[in-house]
């Protein structure tokens, strides 16, 4: 058990030591692209995929505002999941890896049997590693929760989508 805790500190240390200062700063936006899987749950689940965009301004450096706009395809239940939403993020930089987590509220079009748009929010979760000064990679993890009438009802969604931004501004 030792041996394991001895090890344990000296990866993290070994971590520590060679990781890079994080490039986020007051004032930065970051533009990117997002791709993956998305899930409706419920009487009418169904698996999918989607992408969209996203764009992100730095409030402070550890506070950024949200903007995401995304689209799926949920083919065994014939529905169009569209969403958009704003909202908040506080992120963790202090290394090349950089943790968020964000609260958003946003509108959905379902479009489908029955079409309708809905009001609804999302938690976000993700993870970002920065290649460079201007480019970083991560994946993002949305709870959505949407607030659709009978017969649907109030929908949970998730996406987990891979993204790739472009950084600017500092």
């Amino acid at each position: 058990m030792r041996f394991r805790s001895s090890v344990a500190f000296v990866g993290f240390a070994v971590v520590l030591a060679f990781s890079s200062k994080a490039h986020a700063f007051e004032r930065q936006w970051h533009a990117g692209i997002d791709l993956g899987y998305a899930n409706l749950f419920g009487d009418q689940g169904s698996s999918g995929y989607g992408g969209g965009g996203h764009l992100v301004y730095g409030l402070s450096d550890t506070f950024n505002a949200l903007l995401y706009v995304d689209a799926s395809r949920h083919g065994s239940v014939d529905t169009n999941v569209w969403s958009g939403g704003a909202g908040i993020a506080y992120t963790l930089d202090v290394a090349r890896a950089v943790p968020y987590v964000g609260l958003l509220a946003g509108g959905y079009k379902l479009t489908g049997n029955p079409s309708q748009v809905a009001p609804g929010f999302q938690i976000a979760l993700g993870l970002d590693y920065q290649i460079e000064r201007n480019w970083a990679v991560g994946l993002d993890l949305r709870m959505h929760t949407i607030f659709a009438k009978d017969p649907l009802g109030s929908a949970a969604y998730a996406t987990t989508f891979l993204r790739l931004e472009y950084q600017w501004g500092f």
